[in-house]
């Protein structure tokens, strides 16, 4: 009797065992086809967001193509109408005629100097605010474009965003004939160290730049930030060149800034433009560098040429 109670148990934990195993089984074979049917709803949900995110970058590009199109018509016509304007200015001058454009700018011209407040003799403003003494050549230029096809609001437009503050009557100091004046030539650096500062507005300061060096430390990240005023009427094509000569090695950088409105406000630009100038490193590197600057716009106007040198050194 012992031996077969054994021999049924030994049956029995077998078949216990077996429907164990035949249980987890089972339960792998269900979780696998779980993790799979997940798997290929995730892969469905990926392709459908990746599609739906494809067909909106189309749209989007779409419509950023229209927009751009609609933009550079826009500039075109307003280029056409500035030229148009322009060829009849000269071909009336040529004639001798009165030009409509440039009589309407002077009348708008006379009467916005009207509402301005002028300068007293010790350079006071009126109770309106700042003074601006109107240039009557200078402000024909800035007057015949806002008196040139009113009624074209993408012109308008155009001119308001060329003008800037002139649109309001802010011709800068017309009491300086200077048509740009650079007012500071600043050396920025990249590590703590304070940045180098000169004055350019006048000619005093033009010769302590020429005669006062500055050091640059070898491998040091660098630029130049140098601020200018436009005044008086608009300059086109304004551009900075840099010639830099250590010994018998020459370079020549140019730098084209874009056209300004006169305004009292300064603006700035850097060079380089974008990251930072590393200077050399080595001996042969070291020593003094001369540089010839020049500020000049399309018409050959040479606005500011000034010189300086540089140091570059082991240490500041």
């Amino acid at each position: 009797y012992a031996a077969i109670e054994r021999a049924q148990n030994q049956r029995l934990a077998a078949s216990a065992l077996d429907a164990e195993q035949a249980a987890r089984v089972a339960a792998d074979e269900h979780a696998s086809a779980l993790a799979a049917a997940e798997r290929s709803a995730n892969q469905d949900f990926a392709s459908n967001a990746a599609e739906t995110e494809r067909v909106r970058r189309l749209s989007l590009s779409a419509d950023a193509d229209a927009a751009a199109n609609a933009e550079r018509e826009d500039n075109r016509r307003v280029s056409l109408r500035l030229m148009d304007a322009e060829q009849q200015r000269r071909v009336a001058e040529g004639r001798g005629e009165v030009d409509p454009i440039a009589e309407s700018a002077r009348n708008a011209t006379s009467e916005l100097v009207q509402t301005l407040p002028v300068a007293d003799e010790e350079g006071d403003a009126g109770a309106g605010g700042a003074a601006y003494q109107a240039s009557a050549a200078a402000s024909s230029d800035v007057a015949a474009l806002l008196a040139a096809d009113n009624e074209d609001e993408s012109l308008a437009r155009y001119k308001a965003q060329l003008l800037g503050a002139a649109a309001n009557g802010d011709l800068g100091d017309t009491s300086d004939p200077r048509h740009v004046v650079v007012e500071e030539f600043r050396v920025m650096f990249e590590e703590d160290v304070p940045d180098v500062v000169y004055n350019l507005s006048t000619p005093e300061g033009v010769e302590h730049l020429a005669n006062t060096p500055f050091t640059i430390k070898e491998g040091a990240n660098y630029k130049f930030r140098i601020q200018f005023r436009v005044q008086h009427q608009i300059v086109s094509g304004l551009g900075y060149t840099a010639q830099r000569r250590k010994g018998v090695f020459s370079v020549k950088d140019d730098v084209r800034l874009g056209s300004y409105g006169p305004q009292s406000a300064p603006h700035e630009f850097f060079f380089p433009k974008r990251g930072w100038e590393q200077a050399p490193r080595g001996m042969m590197a070291r020593g003094r560098v001369n540089s010839r600057d020049t500020i000049a716009d399309s018409d050959g106007v040479e606005h500011l040429n000034f010189s300086y040198t540089f140091n570059i050194a082991k240490r500041w």
